[in-house]
C-alpha cells in the first residue's frame, strides 16, 4: 500500500504543468505535436487502462524520444506496476535530458528504496 501511494504520488510530479502551451500554438507543426501528443496522453490518464496508457506513452516515445517528461511519466506507471527495474532506467533516461527537474531525482531514489538498493545511488551528473 506505501509503494502504492507513492507511485502515485511520483505521478503527479509530472503533471500538466510542462504541456501548457499559454503563449498559444505554436507555428511549427512538429512542435505542436510534441506537446499536443503528451498532453492528450496525460489527460487521459486514469480514464483507460493503466495498460492503455503505457502503450500511448511507448508510441508517444518512439516518435518523440527526447521527451524528458514522457520518460518520467512511464518511469512512475512502471513504478505502479512495480516493474521497478524499467522503472530506473526510465528515470534515467528522464535524467539524461533534463537534469534539471527535481521529481525526477526523487523518484529514481524512490524506485532505488523499493528495489532495497538504497546505498546504490550514484551521482548521475
Amino acid at each position: 500500500m506505501k509503494l502504492k501511494l507513492i507511485g502515485s504520488l511520483l505521478l503527479i510530479c509530472f503533471g500538466f504543468d510542462n504541456c501548457q502551451n499559454n503563449t498559444g500554438p505554436s507555428k511549427d507543426p512538429e512542435e505542436n505535436r510534441f506537446y499536443s501528443g503528451y498532453r492528450n496522453i496525460y489527460r487521459s490518464y486514469g480514464k483507460v487502462p493503466l495498460d492503455s496508457t503505457k502503450n500511448q506513452l511507448n508510441e508517444y516515445l518512439h516518435e518523440f524520444p527526447e521527451s524528458a517528461d514522457g520518460w518520467g511519466f512511464l518511469g512512475s506507471i512502471q513504478f505502479l506496476e512495480k516493474d521497478y527495474d524499467a522503472s530506473r532506467l526510465s528515470y534515467h533516461k528522464a535524467i539524461k535530458l533534463n537534469r534539471w527537474k527535481s521529481s525526477f531525482y526523487s523518484s529514481l531514489g524512490t524506485t532505488y528504496s523499493a528495489l532495497g538498493m538504497i546505498d546504490s545511488s550514484k551521482p548521475i551528473l
